[in-house]
């Protein structure tokens, strides 16, 4: 028992280590697109992008995902995903896949074509695409058929959304317009105000997320939105 405790021990340490010396080459390698690349080609499994794409995706690990910008676009978008991150009310962070670790360099970093400053990498949460409506259903409580028709219908132009986060209480032409009855369960309708309310609040109107295809799970198991 002894020696599987310190085989197990053991083979921690080295795990730990390795992560360790994989992020400090990370950052070594960071304001040099072209050999992170080939450093992420050799030693990570590639799980998204194609060599025409803005960014790249690696797995890390078995939780977390390395995005590497490959032109200016990338580094654009790796930077607005931090500012979005940064800047969301604690209540609808939940809803954002983590961002664990980002390249820090403010300067000029060496890439094909004009340099662009910026972040070449972040280090991310692995979220994966919910299933289908029912797995929806069973994280948030709140039918699909529900959620989808709310976020379809009720932002055309946001106004009305507010207007059902400001007054919970159902009223005859709320109920007309949401395409189940289940609106009017207080209690299902209560989630699905809380969930409005966090997805307007990160800047982003709700008709976008009407589609299953934007909700994805995050590694410990809650909603998240999939960019």
């Amino acid at each position: 028992m002894a020696v599987i405790q310190h085989d197990a021990i053991a083979r921690f340490i080295r795990a730990l280590t390795e992560s360790k010396l994989d992020m400090q080459r990370l950052r070594v390698l960071g304001t040099d697109r072209l050999k992170l690349r080939a450093w992420a080609d050799q030693n990570l499994r590639r799980v998204g992008g194609d060599a025409g794409s803005s960014r790249l995706a690696y797995l890390w690990d078995s939780k977390r995902a390395l995005k590497v910008a490959m032109n200016d676009n990338g580094v654009l978008q790796n930077a607005g995903e931090i500012q979005v991150w940064s800047s969301a009310p604690e209540a609808s962070r939940s809803l954002l896949a983590r961002i664990h670790a980002h390249d820090a360099a403010d300067g000029p970093h060496a890439a094909q074509g004009p340099a662009c400053d910026g972040p070449s990498w972040l280090l991310m949460e692995l979220v994966r695409p919910l299933r289908d409506a029912a797995e929806f259903e069973r994280m948030t409580g709140i039918p699909w058929a529900l959620a989808e028709g709310i976020m379809e219908y009720g932002p055309m132009n946001d106004a009305w959304a507010r207007e059902i986060i400001d007054n919970p209480d159902p009223t005859e032409d709320e109920a007309f317009r949401a395409p189940s009855h289940a609106w009017l369960d207080p209690v299902i309708k209560r989630r699905m105000i809380d969930l409005l309310a966090r997805v307007i609040a990160l800047g982003i109107s709700s008709q976008e997320m009407r589609s299953l295809g934007h909700w994805a799970r995050g590694a410990d198991g809650r909603l998240t939105i999939l960019d």
